[in-house]
C-alpha cells in the first residue's frame, strides 16, 4: 500500500501484488475501505514505534529506547510512511472515515500517557512534550539523509530527547523544530 502510493492503490493492484484472485479478495474484504481498515488495525497492533513503557522507570531511558528501537531499525520510517498513506486515503473518504486512520494521533496519545506516567506529571505539559516528540520522530524518520545515516538519526533524536527532558524539568520549552528536519535537525532557540 505505502510502496505503491495512493494514486496507484486499487483492488486490481492489490490482487496483482498479492497473487490471488478477485473472488478471493472479495471473499475476505467488502472493498477498499475494509482492506484499509484491516491493514490499519494490523499496523496499529503490531508496528507502534514505541517501546513498552510498562517496564520502564526512567523517562530518559524510555525516550532513548525509541531511538534505538524505532529510528535505527527503520520501524518508525515504516510507521510514518503508512501513516501518511492512511491520512491521504482518509482524506478521500467522507466522514466519519476521515478520522479512522489517524496513526499520528494514536502515536501522540500513547506517547503522552507514557511521558505523563514516567515524568510524574499530569498537568498538560506531557501532551505538549508528546506532540513535540511525535513531530521530531516523524521528521527524523522521514528524513532521507537520516535514514541513510543512522548516526545522524541518533544525533537528531538525542537532541530531541535533551530538549524534552529540559521541558519536563521546567528548564525550557521544547526546542522548536525548523521547517524541515532535512539538513540540520532541530533549531536551537533561547527560551523566552
Amino acid at each position: 500500500m505505502a510502496a505503491s502510493g495512493l494514486q496507484r492503490f486499487s483492488i486490481n493492484a492489490v490482487i496483482r501484488e498479492g497473487g490471488f484472485s478477485k473472488g478471493s479478495f472479495f471473499f475476505h474484504f467488502d472493498g477498499m475501505d475494509a482492506l484499509c481498515r484491516a491493514c490499519h488495525d494490523r499496523v496499529r497492533a503490531s508496528m507502534m514505534p514505541l517501546p513498552d513503557a510498562a517496564g520502564c522507570r526512567d523517562l530518559r531511558g524510555f525516550l532513548q529506547d525509541i531511538g534505538t528501537g524505532s529510528l535505527l531499525t527503520g520501524n518508525a520510517r515504516r510507521w510514518f510512511t503508512l501513516a501518511r498513506f492512511f491520512e491521504g486515503y482518509a482524506a478521500t473518504r467522507p466522514a466519519p472515515g476521515a478520522t479512522l486512520f489517524d496513526l499520528t494521533e494514536l502515536l501522540r496519545d500513547r506517547l503522552s500517557k507514557d511521558v505523563a506516567r514516567l515524568a510524574g506529571r499530569d498537568d498538560g505539559k506531557a501532551a505538549d512534550i508528546a506532540a513535540y516528540l511525535s513531530i521530531a520522530l516523524a521528521g527524523i524518520a522521514e528524513d532521507r539523509s537520516a535514514a541513510a545515516d543512522p548516526a545522524q538519526a541518533a544525533r537528531l533524536w538525542a537532541m530531541a530527547v535533551e530538549s524534552a527532558m529540559a521541558a519536563v524539568s521546567g528548564l525550557a520549552p521544547p526546542t522548536p523544530l525548523n521547517g524541515s528536519m532535512h539538513g540540520g535537525g532541530p533549531s536551537r532557540r533561547k527560551p523566552h
